[in-house]
């Protein structure tokens, strides 16, 4: 029997003031970073994330190093997983964008540049994140996404996207998806919607 992968896609919309989309972009994300294959491997093996005794260990956002249980034994202690209450209006969880240009690497842990939530020079207003799931046969996809629009007064050029999840238990935060983007310069009033959707299809 064939092994099923995860995969994930990326979509993007830029759209202008009145929401008309004025460049549309669906296509396979290709980076999974360390930390998402560390919280695979510590869930299917049943290890916690015990960088001495497993190997496993994430890094926050900041570059903290954590090891130990939270993220293996308390993934989020609720149903709606990574994402359960991350869906206020600028959160910095689910998708997130950057103006970094850096090349993307197996160990990165944080988006070259955040565009944080805000009217102000180089930020944009996040919306609050939607999530959607849906199975087709043995299809399942999760589809996580959210609006970022410009109110800064100047265009902001958008590189990179990424995933961002949190642990509900112990508040902890890490990149598990980064990927580098055509440059997209979303000017004053416009916005850039951006999706993440997850999908496993089971084997028959």
């Amino acid at each position: 029997m064939k092994q099923p992968l995860l995969k994930a896609f990326i979509t993007l919309e830029h759209r202008d003031k009145n929401g008309k989309v004025l460049y549309r972009e669906h296509r396979p994300s290709h980076s999974w970073v360390e930390n998402y294959y560390c919280l695979v491997m510590c869930q299917a093996s049943g290890n916690s994330a015990q960088e001495a005794t497993y190997g496993l260990e994430f890094y926050e956002p900041d570059g903290t190093k954590k090891s130990y249980t939270t993220w293996c034994v308390h993934p989020y202690p609720a149903v709606d997983g990574f994402w359960g209450d991350m869906d206020s209006q600028g959160d910095i969880y689910g998708p997130v964008i950057g103006t970094g240009t850096g090349t993307e690497t197996f160990t990165d842990y944080v988006l070259g540049t955040i565009i944080a939530h805000g009217a102000g020079s180089g930020q944009m207003v996040h919306s609050d994140m939607t999530r959607t799931y849906s199975l087709s046969g043995t299809r399942h996809k999760n589809k996580v996404n959210r609006t970022f629009t410009n109110n800064s007064g100047a265009s902001i050029t958008v590189n990179e996207t990424g995933l961002y999840a949190e642990s509900g238990y112990a508040n902890d935060q890490m990149m598990i998806n980064r990927d580098l983007i055509s440059a997209i310069a979303v000017a004053n009033s416009e916005s850039l919607y951006v999706a993440y959707t997850i999908q496993l299809t089971f084997p028959e």
